[in-house]
């Protein structure tokens, strides 16, 4: 003999608010890569850190204190009809 169906439950579902809670989030280090084919070494100027990089596409976490001077940092070269400011940086996101 087969049971006889159960009717369906009625489930009552009561709303719920959730504050967002404040996330806060300190950034300490950037990581810089390096442009250049060689290796380079800094020390950085605020924080008094050394950094090295091995090669082009090398990447670094670098002090956010130390990140801006870097990302200065320019390689200038000349020839007879024009010059060139080579960024030696890029931060990476």
């Amino acid at each position: 003999m087969q049971k006889p169906a159960d009717k369906p439950k009625i489930i009552e579902v009561e709303e719920v608010t959730v504050e967002k809670l404040p996330i806060s989030v300190t950034l300490t280090s950037v990581k810089l890569q390096s442009l250049r084919d060689a290796h380079v070494h800094y020390d950085g100027q605020v924080t008094k850190r050394h950094y090295e990089w091995n090669r082009a596409g090398s990447v670094v976490d670098v002090d956010i204190l130390d990140a801006p001077i870097l990302l200065e940092k320019r390689i200038k070269s000349q020839s007879c009809c024009n010059s060139t400011d080579t960024a030696i940086f890029q931060r990476l996101y």
